[in-house]
């Protein structure tokens, strides 16, 4: 991910925008070198062409790629930027640049040992930069950045999962995985969602309450998923729930829980959700409810000691409309509805809502909601962008209210909302970029801050 602002008042400021005026003149050649007409590789040798049709920058490695993932080994590395700009009101502007490296290793076990529907993954990961919520102000839930620095080395999700082959008919019956993982992988997921950057479109609307609900937090633990049907699932996970886990000076935990043991709690989830497909053009959808338990002791507004954190959420997610697939040979005037619109069923528009709901008397905001708007291939020989838009809003308790009067504070925390506009240029397979805007109304809540705006260009490189 990546982003800039032309004002710079130190020499590595200047390197910084070198750099990324360098990038966006690569991506603005890459994306017309892109587009969908064969003429523009007529001159191009076809060991070129290939390597920009791959799925990675790194290229096949001399087919040694294609062995080993024949072999059940496949090694994905990802080369991630984000440099969000703030303008404020003296007429200076704001930056502030991030970037990560990621290798992960997921293993096939059925490949390697015939052992099918076992599989694994390991990796670690290397990120830095600053956070640009500190010249914000917003809360917790609505910092400007999903995807923020300070770590250094640590590990990636290193886990077992194993896929039970068809039963009574239903592919992937049962599922069981475990290790070290992150439990915003597998539940409350909204795929459309993480297309935008702002982290009220993660797992915000709990991380506002104290519970470690984001990219960055990996415990001890697994989960399990039964599928009773093709359409519809059940699921429960559990996990460590590790005091402070929020702290950047903690994330990853080291790959340990806190010491003394005894200090963890659990962090239990559960979930079950419907996946149907509705009218003639079969537009898929996927309806959840769940519910989450923070076992670490607390302390309500109003000083009542509770030994966890509890919570409900409810997501929906649906294609609304479906690009017609063209009339070809293959799909003439006369075939099925479905039949031709299958051709192209990730063209169209897609929307994703999201509400989630704790008691107010010891979560600071019980009541969070995040909706948007994604289509995808709006425009001709564009078929793989986004553009996307989506708005959150966050209802701050009023017995925080009441604690704050009580301690003399009388800037008092009322709501908060963010809206977020992007489009996403996915230029080939390995090669993404993604320019961004995001406005906040009064960050924190408490109007002492004035609204901000934020703008950014995010990159992403698959080698």
């Amino acid at each position: 991910m990546s982003c800039f602002f032309l004002k710079r008042r130190s020499c590595r400021g200047v390197r910084r925008r070198r750099f990324t005026l360098s990038l966006l003149c690569g991506v603005a050649l890459a994306l017309g070198a892109s587009s969908n007409s064969d003429s523009g590789y007529a001159s191009q040798p076809d060991a070129i062409r290939r390597w920009w049709e791959g799925s990675h920058l790194t290229g096949g490695w001399w087919s040694g790629r294609q062995f080993l993932e024949s072999r059940g080994l496949n090694l994905v590395g990802d080369f991630s930027a984000v440099h969000h700009g703030v303008p404020i009101g003296d007429s200076r502007e704001i930056s502030i640049f991030c970037h990560c490296i990621s290798l992960t290793a997921r293993f096939d076990f059925g490949k390697m040992l015939g052992v099918e529907g076992l599989t694994g993954q390991a990796g670690v990961q290397w990120q830095t930069g600053k956070d640009i919520n500190g010249k914000v102000g917003a809360g917790s839930a609505f910092s400007p950045a999903a995807f923020t620095g300070h770590w250094r080395w640590r590990l990636r999700p290193i886990d077992l999962t194993y896929v039970t082959p068809e039963v009574f008919g239903i592919k992937e019956f049962f599922t069981i995985s475990g290790g070290w993982q992150n439990p915003k992988n597998y539940f409350m997921v909204q795929p459309d969602a993480n297309v935008f950057q702002n982290c009220a479109f993660g797992g915000g609307g709990l991380a506002a309450n104290d519970v470690a609900f984001d990219g960055a937090y990996i415990a001890w633990g697994g989960y399990t998923r039964i599928r009773p049907t093709s359409w519809s699932y059940v699921q429960a996970g559990f996990w460590g729930a590790v005091p402070e886990a929020l702290n950047w000076r903690n994330r990853g935990v080291y790959f340990r829980l806190a010491r003394p043991f005894r200090h963890n709690g659990v962090f239990v989830m559960g979930e079950m959700g419907v996946s149907p497909e509705l009218g003639a053009a079969s537009l898929p959808g996927k309806y959840v409810f769940g519910s989450y338990y923070w076992g670490l002791p607390n302390r309500s507004f109003l000083g009542a000691t509770y030994p966890g954190r509890f919570g409900f959420y409810w997501q929906a997610d649906q294609m609304l409309y479906r690009e017609p697939a063209p009339l070809t040979e293959e799909y003439p005037l006369d075939a099925g509805l479905s039949q031709r619109d299958s051709a192209r069923s990730q063209q169209g528009l897609f929307s994703f809502v999201c509400v989630s709901h704790a008691p107010k008397f010891n979560n600071v905001v019980p009541v969070f909601l995040r909706a948007g708007l994604v289509y995808k291939g709006l425009f001709p020989n564009r078929d793989r962008d986004d553009l996307g838009v989506a708005f959150a809003f966050g209802n701050y308790s009023y017995y925080s209210v009441l604690a704050r009067r009580t301690q003399g504070r009388f800037l008092q925390r009322t709501s908060e909302a963010v809206w977020e506009v992007d489009y996403r240029f996915q230029a080939n397979k390995w090669l993404r970029v993604q320019p961004f805007l995001e406005y906040l109304f009064r960050p924190s809540g408490s109007g002492h801050l004035k609204d901000a705006l934020v703008l950014g260009v995010a990159a992403q490189l698959t080698f």
